[in-house]
């Protein structure tokens, strides 16, 4: 607040053309608001996910696909069809991830 109070506003009210003036005190403006807030920087991920294969990858995909069925039908076969299939998929993620955290400590 105090930076646009220090700010000259008199070349923003030289010129007589209403949208000429507003493009100059919205970039004023700006320019005030980005000085004063920093960005954030996204942190860095160390995890490696090189135990994803593509079997998984292929599985994740596919598991859309009776996803948006079962969402959509009332069929109980295919909900249950669904279920056991998330089940297997997750349990086999669950033993490649507690595998690739083993392989890597005894590196």
């Amino acid at each position: 607040m105090i930076k646009l109070i220090y700010k000259t506003w008199d070349s923003i009210f030289d010129n007589s053309d209403v949208n000429t003036m507003f493009n100059f005190s919205l970039t004023i403006y700006l320019r005030v608001f980005y000085s004063s807030f920093s960005l954030k920087k996204p942190s860095m991920k160390t995890e490696s996910n090189a135990w994803i294969t593509l079997g998984i990858k292929t599985s994740c995909k596919r598991k859309r696909d009776p996803c948006l069925l079962s969402r959509i039908s009332n069929d109980s076969k295919l909900k249950n069809c669904y279920k056991l299939y998330c089940k297997i998929l997750s349990n086999v993620v669950k033993e490649l991830k507690s595998t690739a955290i083993v392989d890597c400590e005894f590196r």
